[in-house]
């Protein structure tokens, strides 16, 4: 499969991929680009993009684990964030070995409310992980590349279905809003709806998507 990036877009979306997975600037460069000899700029092939594609799907997955812990899921929510977790501590009042412990040991945090609040996810998935517990418009769970575009397309198919059941029932002028409210409230819908990081909305006479409002995920939507 070519990825059709230019140098500079690709770069960028390797390098944020890199983030995401906890990778270093230095350690990007050494590990998973080529240089160009002659001016010493990096360059990511389009298997290393793939492969970090693929390495950035298995960890969004841990967002619908049902055996991850909770030290996991606050990994996960910061690194969508792309917080640190010096500000995790610094925010909620805590000494940062003690947020480390929560990634190291496992230990569940004493103010889950106030640390749900600051990574944006609901207390009951920070303390469970059952995806059920999360919103359709979360940004925890995105997925990228190929696997942003099969879900993508599943949820454009869904999204037509939805439309066709309620097209006899439903006034035109109020079937956008009933279509969002049914993104947000039938499971399916709101597991691919998340996974997507948005949705399809009606514009005009045709699909748009749309991604979630303030999402830090939108930069995945930008090289799909």
């Amino acid at each position: 499969m070519s990825i059709n990036k230019s140098g500079q877009d690709r770069t960028a979306y390797a390098l944020a991929l890199c983030k995401f997975l906890g990778y270093s600037l230095e350690e990007a460069k050494q590990r998973l680009a080529d240089r160009d000899g002659s001016s010493g700029e990096v360059y990511f092939s389009d298997w290393m993009i793939e492969k970090l594609e693929a390495n950035a799907n298995v960890k969004s997955s841990l967002a619908e684990s049902g055996h991850s812990s909770v030290g996991q899921r606050i990994m996960l929510a910061r690194d969508y964030l792309g917080l640190t977790s010096d500000v995790i501590a610094a925010d909620i009042g805590v000494e940062l070995a003690l947020v480390e412990a929560w990634f190291k040991r496992g230990t569940s945090p004493s103010r889950l409310e106030a640390l749900a609040s600051l990574l944006r996810v609901p207390v009951s998935w920070l303390s469970s992980g059952s995806s059920e517990e999360l919103p359709a418009d979360s940004h925890v769970g995105v997925c990228c590349g190929p696997s942003l575009r099969h879900w993508l397309e599943y949820l454009f198919g869904m999204t037509q279905a939805t439309m066709s059941e309620l097209t006899d029932s439903v006034p035109t002028e109020e079937l956008g809003s009933v279509l969002e409210q049914q993104v947000r409230s039938n499971p399916h819908l709101a597991a691919a709806a998340r996974r997507c990081g948005g949705r399809w909305k009606i514009c005009g006479s045709a699909l748009r998507f749309v991604p979630w409002a303030d999402s830090p995920m939108a930069w995945v939507h930008q090289h799909t």
